[in-house]
């Protein structure tokens, strides 16, 4: 027994040894609490981060929205506009023109056809040639018309012009062309019937 009492006792004392004592176990948990409250004073400094972030990108976003809502809306009155005719353009007279030299073109027709009548062999190709003209000048007014109307196109201005301007020059192309194949006629039945 002496043995395992001095066995004991050795045991003892290497465990008193390596013990840690209170006031050692307090420190260390002095030392832990102090570095948990610098971790919770970290964490509380990121959130606010993170929130500064995250209100930073809202605002960011909001007005990144604010931004191409304003495009849109400003490219949807630009193409709202270039199917508006301007009141210059849509209430010139060259409506009128047009449809005057329309007019014309298929009196001149009539008139033709009735001296065709006279003309052997001719009568079908004056009659044709007159029908492609009033045919032309008839899809040249009705062009004319959808550029002349609201919603019908967009296009600028500007191209708008040159459109109307283009249709003009073919009528104006097609009313030379009936006068010119009028004279032919008038010519062509003088000769018939001296």
């Amino acid at each position: 027994m002496k043995k395992i009492g001095g066995v004991l006792a050795l045991l003892s004392v290497n465990m008193v040894g390596t013990a840690q004592s209170f006031d050692e176990w307090f420190r260390q948990k002095k030392v832990e609490l102090s570095y948990m409250k610098g971790q919770v004073a970290a964490l509380e400094a990121y959130i606010k981060v993170t929130e500064d972030g995250y209100r930073i990108v809202q605002q960011g976003t909001d007005i990144i929205g604010a931004i191409k809502s304003r495009d849109f809306d400003l490219h949807s009155e630009q193409f709202k506009s270039l199917s508006k005719v301007q009141p210059a353009i849509g209430q010139s007279a060259i409506m009128q023109t047009v449809t005057d030299i329309y007019d014309k073109i298929n009196e001149m027709a009539g008139d033709a056809k009735a001296k065709a009548t006279i003309l052997p062999g001719w009568s079908i190709i004056i009659n044709e040639q007159f029908d492609g003209l009033v045919t032309n000048c008839f899809n040249s007014i009705a062009c004319l018309k959808n550029l002349l109307t609201d919603g019908q196109t967009e296009m600028t201005d500007q191209v708008r012009l040159s459109e109307i301007e283009e249709i003009c020059s073919r009528i104006k192309h097609d009313f030379e062309a009936a006068v010119l194949l009028r004279n032919g006629v008038g010519i062509l039945s003088q000769n018939i019937n001296p």
